[in-house]
């Protein structure tokens, strides 16, 4: 039996004329006639860090034009802000160690909260713990939310921590690039807000490590919760646009087992 709201069409994805255009990825999306879109697509993104869960997140937002929620981005503006706890956030991401669960939960929240997250939206590093996992369960059903696609990006150490030292991000809008991978159009600036392109101050030999072993420490409880739900591993270290092809895939076929169910 599926829920009434799953069973409700999103106007926003009905009638789409079929079209491609390039990104800035140079990865060529197709904006097809799906049908319909069923009204919530909620995507968690999970990996290590230099797994390219911004990178995919981005693509997969533009892809169902539904948000990208970093919870990275998220403590970075918090931590600009002034008083103890913009402190506390601050040292914490320098040193690489994971901000509490409460101040965590407490901005996604906000986040899922936003009006343009009412067709769906994409979680790009959260939850990151076991009681983040359990937090983000109880709160979805509560925004008539269906139980989230979570997908596993894959990849070695030593090809995370290559990415990680070769990776700049916009002052301005946040925007990742990789000076190896994708790069940007306009060394040094951002190609769309033409901002300078800076390295994050977490991005240093000793941050990675730790940044690195603390998801390890925490990453096999996360997967237990979600391993019998609607998991999907996939191999990071592949093009992104294959990345894409894959996640259309997982996504059609959900489609199809629906729309035969109701």
């Amino acid at each position: 039996m599926l829920r009434s709201w799953d069973k409700h069409v999103s106007k926003k994805y009905t009638s789409r004329i079929a079209e491609s255009s390039a990104t800035d990825d140079g990865i060529c999306i197709a904006r097809d006639c799906w049908g319909v879109l069923l009204n919530m697509l909620s995507i968690i993104l999970l990996g290590s860090p230099g797994s390219g869960r911004s990178t995919l997140g981005r693509i997969l937002s533009r892809r169902w034009d539904i948000p990208l929620i970093c919870t990275g981005d998220l403590l970075r503006s918090a931590a600009e802000k002034i008083g103890p706890v913009a402190k506390a956030i601050r040292h914490t991401i320098d040193g690489g160690n994971l901000v509490s669960d409460e101040i965590v939960n407490h901005l996604l929240a906000s986040e899922l909260g936003r009006p343009d997250c009412a067709d769906g939206f994409v979680l790009d590093g959260f939850p990151r713990t076991a009681a983040q996992a359990q937090f983000l369960s109880d709160v979805l059903p509560r925004i008539g939310a269906s139980d989230p696609m979570v997908l596993q990006l894959n990849v070695s150490p030593e090809i995370a921590v290559e990415r990680i030292q070769s990776r700049v991000q916009c002052v301005g809008c946040g925007r990742a690039y990789n000076s190896k991978l994708w790069p940007s159009g306009h060394p040094g600036y951002c190609d769309d807000d033409g901002m300078p392109l800076v390295k994050r101050t977490d991005d240093v030999e000793r941050s990675i490590a730790t940044s690195l072993r603390r998801y390890a420490e925490t990453a096999a409880s996360v997967i237990a919760h979600y391993r019998n739900a609607n998991y999907h591993v996939l191999d990071a270290g592949s093009a992104p646009g294959t990345l894409l092809e894959t996640v259309e895939g997982v996504v059609a076929q959900q489609q199809a087992f629906r729309f035969a169910l109701a």
